[in-house]
């Protein structure tokens, strides 16, 4: 393209799939409601591992104000009661986690992904990237799914 025929165009103008696809990830998302993760299979909770929960919690939260040990973590999201020291500890904890510790801190926090939905959502989630990791568990989820690795374990069995 010569220098006569560079486009000034302005962003607006401009191609927006250009702009969404370079740009989507960093653009918040919601978790679906709760009442789509209410189905039999997503109730099933893994193993509780205190040792390692421990290991994906604390260098990520060594420096907070807020101290929550394994054992309180597990038992809010499983009660589902959060006060608002639970809501910006799990804020805090789940928007460092890629989709790969997400998954490990599911598997080892004793937790279903019905119960981890519920605190992403009562914690104000807005991580992309999870919250489609998360949504994708969801029969009616209806969105593409372009984040998938293989280390993304399907509920779906």
């Amino acid at each position: 393209m010569s220098r006569s025929e560079v486009s000034h165009e302005t962003p607006e103008a401009a191609d927006e799939s250009v702009f969404a696809s370079a740009y989507a990830w960093r653009l918040p998302g919601e978790v679906i409601t709760l009442e789509n993760f209410d189905v039999p299979r997503l109730h099933r909770r893994g193993e509780y591992d205190a040792r390692a929960l421990d290991l994906l919690m604390s260098p990520r939260m060594a420096g907070s104000v807020i101290r929550r040990s394994p054992d309180e973590v597990r038992d809010a999201i499983r009660s589902g009661e959060f006060s608002d020291d639970d809501k910006r500890f799990l804020h805090g904890l789940l928007k460092q986690f890629d989709r790969y510790l997400v998954r490990c801190f599911l598997l080892h926090a004793g937790i279903s992904p019905y119960e981890l939905a519920r605190a992403m959502i009562a914690s104000k989630v807005r991580q992309q990237r999870l919250t489609i990791w998360m949504n994708r568990h969801s029969p009616n989820f209806k969105g593409e799914d372009i984040f998938r690795r293989t280390w993304d374990v399907d509920f779906r069995i």
